[in-house]
């Protein structure tokens, strides 16, 4: 019975251990294109009166976006599926106006 019982700890904190590593890696690379973060952020700076360029560029520096044409096709496509969401930036992007 004591066997079990060591055995039994021994395994929760090989667990434990397990979950903080894996969970720590998941949270430190979050991926070089996260797409709605990246939309909201486009949104919020023309907002702020930032132009489509300058809030590029902020997604970028907040690393929201690692630049490529790939990553930015994949925020159209965020924008482009909610448009109610992120009317600043459907409206810049795809030059509609507001009916």
């Amino acid at each position: 019975m004591r066997a079990s019982v060591g055995f039994s700890r021994h395994f929760s904190n090989v667990l434990l251990l397990s979950l903080i590593l894996f969970s720590d890696q998941s949270l430190v690379h979050a991926g070089p294109c996260q797409s709605y973060e990246a939309a909201y952020s486009l949104e919020e700076k023309l907002r702020e009166g930032f132009s489509i360029e300058q809030a590029k560029a902020s997604v970028i520096e907040q690393d929201y976006s690692d630049g490529s044409a790939a990553c930015f096709s994949k925020i159209k496509q965020e924008i482009k599926q909610m448009p109610y969401a992120f009317p600043l930036v459907h409206r810049a992007l795809y030059k509609t106006t507001r009916r």
